[in-house]
């Protein structure tokens, strides 16, 4: 069903995504809101993203009832916002390339022929064309990434320290964590009973019994291995717990070590040989272990290594306007240059377009059904409503600013405010979906208490369960005795922020930041009454009473229900537009045209 495939629009996607580009503006290559009504992220086509249809005319990515998505429309908006990871990668790969050439380090075909393999074996059973092509990827570039690992490992080889190593067996028992299932655990065995047992194989081994002969016969090592042989260890070896591989580092050829304990049972090890003592035979084993650890420890050196090279080159980048191609602008040739060497531009938006252009045409398309709908019914947002959003989002994001949240992210202005008026336009052509709710002007009152090992609360005397539960009674008991509620409100109540006479507002349901047992019982009072009883909430003990209701409220109120009233048909209309959405596309001729 295409309903299947639509993701679920959130209202505030825009100002979300900003306000994190706000939080971090530094950080290159993260996601942002795409310009000019990204807003929405309901898609038409395959979840995968993939270009179907036939081939269309030059120069169009898509039709909609006779109206085109221009393609270098659909490049423009991919390379402003999704180009800086690319163009990194491929100035990684060059300045890695260009200093393997200046110290003679080659990878031969054979060994990224090795790794393509691998590759091929993993996901299986899938085919490697199928998770290629998924990946939006080829195969030449699945090759240079495996020879540019290669050769980041070969760079830094010279700089992981040396290492000593052992050839081991062992022998595990294992026992049942507390608590965890015997299909869990793999053993009913207590952790008693395991050390029992291995108590009772050391002794057997001091009376001269084999070790290899004991792995045999007592090991649970999985997979199960000749004699309890585990292969040579090193630091960091995968799949066997460290403190395993400490101990069998520190014995001498020959030796075994005491207990050792891990999470899920106990190990005895025996060194057959180490790196520094083992026979000619054993040569091709250590240094296939040695050619692991290295490899291992180079992925913590390379990133630095790459950046240590990046720094000491010179590299222009192309500006956001150069690379807006919507207006008819021509594409430059460079992405960006690295000491004169160029990465094309072309390259890069060829490989921006194969992994987001089709989703940037489902939505293209989506805003232009959008639009022609609102036209239709005469549906408009004005630009005092979008200015609105605009000064929230200024106070949300403060101190930081629109203006530098609009650099990090690619944006202009004017493309942020279109993506906010389409997301309103969105909302306003559903609203009258949204079924009536009942809501609940209240009072609250707060008293908290510290949860086992929480921070204290600054300006809150600490105070456990009982104590809380003690002072919201004697609360009660004062509410009883005729007390106003919004006087003990501002005498006890911690709720934040500080409100005079513990006005909470106007409740609804599925209200963001309210504690949803607070809400319900709000919702379930009728105008003047308080709960019964103490809400628990994850604070502390509440009580809330109802001011007033949606059905039984004065006529000053009505401005305050009215806000809310808004503000939930908003949020539900965030469950119907994309349906909604998918309606309007039924109900049109769109054809999507192959350029990935």
């Amino acid at each position: 069903m295409l309903v299947s495939r639509v993701t679920k629009v959130v209202s505030t996607l825009a100002a979300v995504a900003f306000v994190a580009a706000c939080a971090d503006g530094s950080a290159r290559g993260a996601e942002a809101p795409l310009p000019h009504s990204t807003v929405a992220g309901v898609f038409a086509t395959d979840i995968q993203g993939s270009f179907v249809g036939a081939n269309g005319p030059e120069g169009v990515a898509a039709e909609v009832d006779g109206h085109p998505i221009l393609l270098r429309d659909v490049t423009s908006i991919c390379l402003r916002k999704y180009r800086t990871p690319i163009i990194d990668q491929m100035i990684q790969n060059y300045v890695v390339g260009r200093e393997c050439e200046k110290k003679g380090i080659v990878v031969p075909e054979a060994e990224v022929d090795k790794s393509v393999e691998q590759l091929r074996k993993n996901v299986a059973p899938a085919t490697l064309d199928d998770v290629i092509a998924q990946h939006h990827s080829t195969m030449a570039e699945v090759r240079t990434a495996f020879r540019n690992k290669i050769q980041r490992g070969r760079l830094v080889a010279d700089q992981v320290p040396a290492t000593a190593m052992a050839h081991c067996r062992a022998i595990f028992i294992k026992f049942a964590p507390e608590g965890a299932p015997v299909a869990v655990a793999g053993t009913a065995r207590t952790e008693a009973n395991a050390r029992a047992l291995i108590a009772i194989i050391q002794s057997e081994l001091t009376k001269g019994k084999e070790f290899g002969d004991m792995a045999a016969k007592y090991s649970e090592v999985e997979p199960k291995s000749a004699a309890g042989d585990i292969g040579v260890l090193y630091p960091g070896v995968r799949e066997i717990d460290p403190a395993v591989a400490d101990t069998a580092l520190t014995l001498a050829k020959g030796k075994v070590s005491e207990q050792v304990r891990t999470h899920n049972g106990f190990w005895l090890l025996q060194a057959i040989s180490t790196s520094a003592d083992h026979p000619a035979g054993e040569d091709a084993a250590y240094k296939a272990a040695h050619d692991t650890y290295v490899d291992q420890q180079a992925q913590f050196l390379t990133p630095k290594f790459v950046v240590d090279l990046i720094e000491k080159s010179h590299i222009t980048f192309a500006t956001d306007s150069e690379c807006d191609l919507a207006a008819g602008k021509p594409m430059p040739e460079a992405a960006a240059t690295v000491d004169g060497h160029v990465i094309p531009m072309k390259d890069v938006a060829a490989k921006c377009v194969a992994e987001n252009g089709p989703r940037v045409v489902d939505i293209l398309v989506q805003n232009y059904l959008v639009n022609q709908e609102c036209q239709r019914l005469g549906v408009a947002v004005p630009e005092t409503e979008v200015d609105a959003r605009l000064d929230k989002l200024r106070k949300l994001i403060a101190p930081n600013t629109i203006d530098a949240g609009l650099v990090a992210r690619h944006m202009t202005l004017a493309e942020l405010r279109d993506s906010f008026q389409q997301d309103m336009k969105r909302v306003r052509l559903v609203q009258d979906q949204v079924k009536p709710t009942k809501m609940a002007h209240c009072r609250a009152i707060l008293i908290k208490f510290q949860q086992p090992g929480n921070l204290t609360v600054a300006g809150v005397k600490p105070r456990t369960k009982i104590e809380a539960l003690a002072l919201i009674k004697t609360i009660q008991a004062q509410l009883k005795n005729g007390k106003d509620f919004g006087d003990l409100a501002d005498k006890y109540s911690e709720m934040e922020p500080k409100t005079a006479n513990g006005d909470i507002g106007v409740l609804y349901l599925g209200m963001h930041d309210m504690d949803t047992g607070v809400m319900e019982a709000g919702l379930a009072l009728d105008k003047g009454k308080t709960t019964a009883e103490p809400i628990t909430t994850v604070l502390g003990y509440c009580l809330v009473q109802s001011i007033s209701t949606s059905d039984d409220h004065p006529k000053a109120e009505d401005a305050a229900y009215h806000n809310t009233l808004s503000i939930y048909k908003e949020q539900q209309s965030q469950t119907l537009t994309p349906q909604a959405i998918v309606e309007l596309i039924k109900k049109s001729k769109v054809v999507y045209y192959v350029h990935a």
